[in-house]
Formats: C-alpha cells, structure tokens, sequence
C-alpha cells in the first residue's frame, strides 16, 4: 500500500493554515456580545436580551484569556467560535459553488489552494447563511 497515496485527512498544509487565519480575522472583526453601549447611561431602560448564539456542530468555543507562545505573550480579548476540523472540498462547494483544490476526487478531503481572500469570502459566506437562519445573532 502506497501511504502517499490517501494523505492524512488533517494533515498541516499551507492552505489549513490560511482558512484557520482567516476563521480567525472573520471573528476578531466581530462585536464584543458583553460590551456595554457608550450611550447607556443609569437609570435607562433595560436592554431587551441578546439571542442566543446557536454554533455550528463542528465548532469550538474559544473563550478570551491569556498564554504565551513562542515566548511572546497573546492575548484574547473576547470569545470567538473556531472549526474543529479543516473545511472539507464538500463544505466549501457547497457554500461558494467551486473547488479550487489541486488534489480533488473525494470530497471529504480538505479544501486547499485558496487565497487569503478566498479564505476570508468564505468566512464571511458562512457567517451570513448562519445569520440568515437563526442561528447567529444579528449584529454579532
């Protein structure tokens, strides 16, 4: 049996790379759902309650907190929502209607060869059909 003939499913690639920076520019643009209105003053009436945010199946919370990586400090500054899994070639046609994967012929394999921009496309796409059915919170 040829091992180079089935690839690892999530092996690290360039391209996996890239969708999870992009999954993670998408969320760092997005609004703090804890922060207070700077027009909010005592005494106002109260706020009516935020929808709840219902995740994907295959997303991780990622709550803010601190660590240090490569002996640099990071820190994050509020909750965001990550994939678990890289995007398959399936997700990805399914959402922006092409392929721009090299190594097609089984879909479940990951979605590799985009651009930053591709990258950051769907991410918006995404965040857009899950707003549209409910389950992301407008303004979030």
């Amino acid at each position: 049996m040829n091992p180079s003939a089935n690839p690892p499913r999530f092996a690290t690639t360039p391209a996996a790379a890239s969708v999870l920076v992009a999954v993670l520019l998408c969320q760092a643009g997005c609004k703090d759902r804890n922060a207070i209105p700077l027009d909010s003053s005592p005494g106002t009436a109260p706020t009516p309650p935020r929808a709840e945010l219902v995740p994907l199946t295959n997303m991780v919370l990622i709550k803010p907190g601190s660590f240090i990586r490569i002996r640099q400090p990071v820190t994050i500054s509020h909750d965001y929502w990550l994939g678990r899994y890289e995007v398959t070639q399936a997700e990805y046609t399914t959402l922006m209607g092409n392929n721009p994967s090299h190594f097609t012929g089984d879909s479940n394999r990951p979605v590799e060869k985009l651009s930053y921009f591709d990258a950051e496309a769907y991410c918006a796409a995404l965040s857009a059909r899950e707003r549209k059915v409910g389950h992301v919170p407008s303004g979030y």
